[in-house]
């Protein structure tokens, strides 16, 4: 006589878990809001410090440009903040942070924007050299909290909100 044994294996909850993942998968949508606050936190980082992302000390602006902005009563104030209207444009409000299902986009329509942020060539005849005073990027602390936020969205026990 031989002996039979019987395993019955029921994985109704591994089956649940993984449709959950895919389902994370297709619509990562609350993941790509959390890694947008932290990039918008950066850029906001970046006018209070007047650092970089990475934490390079934004150029002094010219003498030229503090003697201009004293004689208009802006100076002493902080280096790309006169109107306030760059540091303000990097909001959803504005339409410089995109959030999509899969992605995130950060930036500014403000049309000096690109030049503070790179540098180059401004002015009548394009004589005037602006030295670059990134804004916009990922901080190693930003980096660091989006793969945190990222592990956690695959842990379908915890939770990205915040």
């Amino acid at each position: 006589m031989t002996d039979t044994i019987t395993v019955t294996l029921d994985d109704e909850q591994a089956q649940a878990a993984f449709t959950a993942l895919i389902r994370r998968g297709l619509d990562t949508t609350e993941l790509m809001r959390k890694a947008a606050g932290h990039l918008a936190d950066v850029a906001e980082e970046a006018f209070a410090t007047e650092r970089s992302p990475d934490g390079v000390p934004w150029v002094d602006l010219s003498a030229r440009t503090t003697a201009a902005r004293a004689k208009r009563g802006y100076w002493p104030g902080q280096k790309l903040q006169v109107s306030g209207l760059l540091a303000a444009s990097v909001t959803p409000q504005r339409g410089a942070l995109v959030i999509g299902r899969d992605f995130v986009q950060i930036g500014s329509n403000v049309p000096y924007a690109r030049i503070q942020q790179k540098g180059g060539k401004a002015g009548r005849g394009h004589k005037v050299d602006i030295p670059a005073r990134p804004f916009l990027g990922i901080s190693a602390e930003a980096r660091e909290a989006i793969q945190a936020d990222m592990v956690a969205w695959v842990d379908l026990n915890r939770s990205v909100g915040g």
